[in-house]
């Protein structure tokens, strides 16, 4: 396996001695802080871009090569890697397979709008099942907007649904800026950056700018309509373009700008050393397993790049409240993500 990553390596090695030549530049990528800063601000200028110029890419590609890495990601950096005691772990992963389980019952028929209350039910409650079982002062303060959070739910349980599809990605985002982020100063113009873009988009006023054309294109304005028939139909392809934005850099935040982050020292890994700390946080049984059904999704996306997308996104639904719950649980520790 390591031998496969030795061109990664050395095309690594090329690059940053050319970009460490670079006078400021330099200085900027030898230190953490900058130089994660700088990533993320280049990222979020290359996602809004890309949102632009082939929105349909990133409403496919995203999903099909990116979406089984991030899960695994989401559970090495708030899970495995955080000391997380063994009735934490049992709770959580109890709740996700419980949501995975009511979206494969919704592929074997089952009443959708039974399956969509029973879902936002489990999912905000897990938060606060897991608060419960780490009784203190600050769990009970943060427990208080998650307990709103499950009332609103339960109440309009389709619209919490669409909305937290969308407003998972920002709390990616807000994980890496106030949580992980040592200095989170540093993370803010990035931030802001992200928040003005993201805004932008959902505007509606650059519709005209976006190619929304061909096959994958004119997904994104079907899935729009779809997903938001209410919604006047230009604002409804803002917000979905505001989504895509959103959702390519939740992936950057969980794949690039963490992992940096959680890094002892100020150095980057090579791409070996990142695969021989995959398999030693999952263990190689379950990261071979990891990267198998990575390389299947993306095989199943070329025979069927719509249907693969579908099936992905559905059945990963519950990693999004995965994160929820140990963001709660790490707010909630006087340690904070330490163990």
């Amino acid at each position: 396996m390591e031998r496969l990553l030795e061109p990664l390596d050395s095309l690594r090695r090329l690059t940053l001695a050319g970009l460490l030549g670079v006078p400021g530049l330099g200085a900027a990528l030898r230190h953490r802080d900058s130089r994660v800063a700088l990533q993320a601000t280049v990222g979020a200028t290359v996602a809004f871009s890309l949102t632009l110029l082939v929105p349909g890419a990133l409403l496919v590609l995203g999903p099909l090569c990116l979406g089984v890495v991030h899960v695994a990601s989401d559970v090495r950096y708030l899970v495995l890697r955080r000391g997380v005691p063994s009735r934490i772990v049992t709770t959580v992963l109890a709740g996700c397979a419980c949501l995975f389980a009511l979206r494969l019952a919704a592929w074997f028929g089952a009443p959708p709008s039974s399956l969509t209350l029973a879902e936002v039910s489990v999912g905000f409650a897990l938060p606060l099942v897991v608060l419960a079982l780490s009784p203190s002062r600050r769990a009970l303060v943060v427990a208080a907007p998650f307990a709103i959070l499950l009332g609103l739910a339960v109440a309009g349980p389709s619209r919490a649904q669409l909305l937290f599809a969308y407003g998972h990605n920002v709390v990616g985002l807000l994980a890496w800026g106030l949580l992980f982020r040592r200095r989170r100063a540093f993370a803010l113009p990035a931030l802001a950056l992200i928040g003005v873009g993201a805004l932008w988009l959902a505007s509606g006023a650059l519709l005209p700018l976006a190619r929304l054309t061909g096959d994958w294109g004119e997904r994104v304005v079907d899935e729009a309509m779809m997903v938001m028939p209410l919604v006047e139909p230009r604002r409804a392809i803002g917000l979905a373009l505001s989504f895509l934005f959103l959702q390519s850099l939740h992936y950057s935040a969980w794949l690039a700008w963490i992992p940096q982050e959680d890094l002892p020292g100020e150095g980057t890994t090579t791409f070996k050393m990142s695969a021989r700390s995959f398999a030693r946080d999952l263990g190689r049984p379950v990261a071979l397993a990891v990267v198998a059904l990575a390389l299947f999704v993306a095989a199943a996306g070329v025979a069927a790049p719509h249907q693969a997308r579908h099936v992905y996104l559905s059945l990963a639904t519950f990693h999004g409240y995965l994160e929820l719950a140990m963001l709660a649980f790490v707010a909630a520790r006087p340690t904070g993500l330490s163990p």
